[in-house]
């Protein structure tokens, strides 16, 4: 799935989605996304892998969930647990 502009996306299972412009996307599973320009990912659980070129905060659930900060000269990866955290940046 390509979201554009105001699109909303809930991703399951193996779904791949790239989002731009001021999308909402929740991932679970085994989802990856790629969010760019104002997109928000509201949740990243499970197996979800989600890649951020923007701005974010989300949650991370799930020891196999990882979120990747993709902000500036270098990656920042983050690694989910059993306790859900709000994940930020810049």
């Amino acid at each position: 799935v390509t979201a554009y502009d105001s699109s909303t996306v809930t991703a399951y299972d193996s779904s791949t989605v790239k989002a731009y412009g001021s999308s909402t996307v929740k991932a679970y599973d085994s989802s990856t996304v790629k969010a760019y320009g104002s997109s928000t990912v509201k949740a990243c659980e499970n197996q979800a892998t989600v890649s951020f070129y923007c701005a974010f905060s989300c949650k991370l659930t799930g020891k196999l969930a990882v979120i990747i900060n993709r902000i500036g000269n270098k990656a920042r990866c983050y690694v989910g647990t059993e306790k859900t955290r709000t994940v930020r940046g810049k």
